[in-house]
């Protein structure tokens, strides 16, 4: 029953029709109710299908081919481990079981469940349980024909999120995986499992890392001791000599984030892969003490370190000092000349000072 207040004409018929159409001046109004009866719809009246207009919107997106039933037999289902995206914990959580079959049990409107054609559940775990708690015998189904197992499951990962119940990490991970497999992009895979790209990025490299690691014996054991944020980093060395020396190297000292950030600018800055495994070694390498009891860290001034890195640049072109003339510039000739003469001193000073190491 619903009220509405609606302005009349004293005395007017309250059935409207006596004064109301006349229009009477403002001082004349008054109030009067006007009764009317709205019938709300029962769940018997509700098409599960309307419930599902976002998972069927999905479906097409995906341009997959499916078929409608209202009333699949529940027990010509199959509920198997390859198709689902959430795990155990969530697929049989006793609080979401329980307010699902309430709300069931007092008229609520699910969406149809998804199937891999024929009968192998992909989505709507919760819903079945809670329709064979109350003894249904039939539940509304989109099926679906997916020509893959991985598709099945990254769909299955797509529509988890429309239920509102976000993905957890290692679910959104496990979906993720799925879907690089199948070739789909970062963005895609993004949306799809509720994620940022940024986030699927990591993944990706999470991913490489392990790829890459098990690929090569000499670093797989070494491989495991290394932290998730520092996978992430090492998996952008591009090239496998490379990216063996920095997992070596991370590995065996332990490396902070810091440290491994370092390793990976280096290995990547160089031209070639050889010139990237001795900056690895000689840049870093040598700050680090071994792993071990206690795991200190050897502390290399900031004036070594620029030494090392222009020390390498310039042994390059020992081979050919010509090259290092600057006959295109007669006027810094004589300043030219000063500073290397420095330089020829700094050596023979550092030299000297090695000896007496």
């Amino acid at each position: 029953m619903v009220l509405f207040n609606r302005a009349a004409a004293p005395g007017s018929d309250a059935s409207g029709s006596g004064g109301l159409g006349d229009n009477p001046p403002q001082s004349e109004r008054g109030t009067i109710t006007v009764t009317t009866t709205l019938d709300v719809p029962t769940s018997q009246d509700i098409d599960p299908r309307s419930a599902g207009i976002m998972i069927e919107a999905l479906i097409r997106q995906w341009n997959l081919e499916y078929d409608y039933n209202p009333e699949f037999p529940l027990e010509e289902l199959r509920v198997v481990d390859w198709t689902q995206v959430r795990d155990d914990a969530a697929i049989h959580d006793k609080e979401t079981l329980a307010e699902f079959r309430t709300q069931m049990a007092q008229g609520a409107v699910y969406p149809p469940i998804v199937l891999m054609d024929p009968n192998v559940l992909v989505d709507g775990n919760h819903r079945v349980a809670a329709a064979r708690g109350l003894r249904r015998k039939t539940f509304a189904a989109f099926i679906v024909k997916f020509n893959s197992v991985d598709l099945a499951k990254s769909f299955g990962a797509s529509t988890a999120q429309l239920s509102g119940r976000r993905l957890t990490s290692t679910e959104a991970f496990n979906a993720a995986t799925t879907m690089m497999n199948r070739g789909m992009a970062d963005d895609a895979i993004a949306r799809s499992i509720g994620r940022s790209v940024t986030s699927v990025r990591e993944m990706r490299r999470r991913n490489e890392f392990a790829e890459r690691s098990a690929r090569i014996p000499e670093i797989t054991k070494l491989a495991e001791g290394i932290s998730e944020k520092a996978r992430i980093k090492l998996a952008q060395i591009p090239h496998d000599a490379p990216f063996v020396e920095a997992v070596r190297v991370a590995a065996e000292t332990r490396a902070p984030a810091k440290t491994v950030s370092e390793i990976v600018q280096v290995a990547t800055a160089a031209r070639t892969d050889a010139d990237a495994v001795t900056a690895i070694r000689e840049l870093l390498r040598k700050e680090l003490a071994p792993a071990g009891p206690p795991p200190y860290r050897v502390v290399i001034p900031l004036e070594v370190k620029q030494a090392r890195m222009h020390l390498g640049g310039l042994v390059k072109l020992a081979a050919d000092p010509a090259s290092l003339l600057d006959v295109a510039s007669p006027d810094l000739r004589a300043d030219a000349m000063a500073k290397w003469a420095q330089v020829r001193d700094l050596a023979a000073a550092v030299i000297e000072l090695y000896g007496k190491q």
